[in-house]
């Protein structure tokens, strides 16, 4: 049996210990304006000129599917 370590992006890990270590990142949902997408899709500097933003968690499903 192998053991994959997953986190959600939350975490905020270092792009170069994902690599290094093999962490599996699922994203964290964000919904912009009403509307559901997940974490990733634009940058930064784009979102913190947003104010209807707000944040949740992956489903436990989403969480299932990494391999």
């Amino acid at each position: 049996m192998s053991v994959i370590v997953v986190t959600d992006s939350a975490a905020a890990l270092p792009p170069e210990l994902v690599a290094s270590a093999g962490v599996r990142v699922v994203p964290m949902w964000l919904t912009v304006n009403g509307e559901p997408e997940p974490e990733g899709r634009r940058a930064l500097e784009e979102l913190v000129t947003i104010d209807d933003i707000k944040t949740s968690a992956p489903t436990p499903g989403e969480f299932e599917t990494v391999r």
